[in-house]
């Protein structure tokens, strides 16, 4: 291969990888720097955690029920599935966006400790059943159930592909978890 002089040569041979390793460079440090900024800024939410958690799991009082929607007694729970009777029918529900952390391995036992003999109403998102489940929202007085677990700590968002409709309420309270050290986020 022939090359007009030296410097052509080590541009055309050496300048891809050497501009790749400078953006690299740039962007590692332009993270560090955030990084540390946002370490030494001021907190998000309020410093008495559980005030933020309660008012974050109260904040569903607005939510408008869908004409699917049930209203039923859990009889049981298994794992993070949830049995619900409603007029004589039996409804295995299991709960959108919560998905089990090793961290806690309690979560059924605390769902159960929580729901179970209680009425609820559920309801469903964009897609009722997936792979032979079904899946929804479990509200007790009102309160968004998912969320709450969520809001303490005790699991992790699940990613949903369909069932987003209550995706940013969901966020929010495990990034107040997260933020507040609860349950699973403990340092």
């Amino acid at each position: 291969m022939y090359y007009e002089n030296k410097r052509s040569f080590y541009i055309k041979q050496y300048g891809p990888a050497t501009l790749l390793i400078f953006v690299a460079i740039v962007l590692i440090v332009s993270g560090f720097i955030i990084g540390f900024k946002s370490m030494n800024s001021e907190p998000l939410v309020a410093e008495n955690p559980n005030t933020q958690v309660e008012n974050n799991i109260v904040d569903t009082n607005s939510y408008t029920y869908t004409e699917a929607s049930i209203k039923g007694k859990v009889t049981k729970v298994n794992g993070l599935t949830v049995t619900v009777e409603s007029n004589n029918s039996t409804y295995d529900i299991n709960l959108i966006g919560i998905m089990q952390n090793d961290k806690y391995p309690n979560l059924s036992e605390t769902i159960k400790n929580d729901l179970v003999g209680k009425d609820v109403t559920v309801d469903y998102d964009n897609v009722k059943t997936e792979e032979g489940k079904t899946y929804g929202y479990i509200f007790v007085e009102d309160t968004l159930y998912n969320k709450t677990i969520l809001a303490k700590g005790l699991a992790e968002l699940r990613p949903e592909r369909q069932n987003i409709d209550m995706l940013d309420e969901l966020l929010k309270a495990q990034i107040d978890a997260r933020h507040n050290g609860l349950g699973i986020w403990k340092i």
